[in-house]
């Protein structure tokens, strides 16, 4: 029992008065179709912006923390370099100091004021340095052997503050120091 079947094949106005008359149009309602949007998902999206807004936070703290420690790390070096100044000026000081000694009677006194007349106008030094704050309490005091000689000084003592509180070089503070000095003794 073999049942014969047709297939008909619809030409393309059958199929367009078959699609009206099975969608018939009213003129007052608006049409609706058949395609629909996926629902919105507001809790994903909410969530993705959540991510988004910690990795920021994230990378600006990173910045932040980057950021202060090279501001940190500018300083140290400032400061480590106006110690270094300031011992390579008592260097210089030392040996202005040392020539006006060669040069006096038994060459064994240093003169009683570091001054622009003792080392500078005698060819001693090109120019007196100053530290490199040069306002109290930076700043290069000096101490005559014996004290308060007006000619005949022995001996002198170049002081100096250091803003490097670790600065292995350094001695307890001497006043008006307050972190540490340095210390030189012709």
């Amino acid at each position: 029992m073999a049942e014969d079947t047709q297939t008909s094949v619809a030409t393309p106005q059958e199929e367009s008065s078959q699609t009206q008359q099975a969608t018939p149009t009213q003129p007052d309602q608006p049409q609706t179709s058949p395609i629909t949007s996926p629902p919105s998902q507001p809790a994903t999206n909410k969530k993705g912006l959540f991510k988004k807004l910690i990795k920021i936070v994230i990378f600006l703290v990173i910045i932040g923390t980057l950021a202060i420690a090279a501001f940190f790390l500018y300083q140290q070096m400032q400061i480590k370099g106006r110690d270094a100044q300031r011992k390579q000026d008592f260097q210089t000081i030392k040996a202005g100091l040392e020539k006006i000694r060669v040069k006096t009677t038994d060459q064994k006194y240093y003169p009683s004021t570091v001054s622009e007349a003792a080392l500078v106008k005698t060819g001693a030094l090109d120019k007196i340095p100053q530290d490199p704050i040069n306002k109290p309490p930076y700043v290069y005091t000096y101490k005559f052997d014996p004290p308060a000689c007006t000619t005949r000084c022995t001996g002198v003592t170049l002081i100096a503050c250091l803003e490097n509180k670790n600065d292995k070089e350094g001695i307890d503070p001497i006043a008006p120091c307050t972190t540490k000095s340095y210390k030189v003794t012709t």
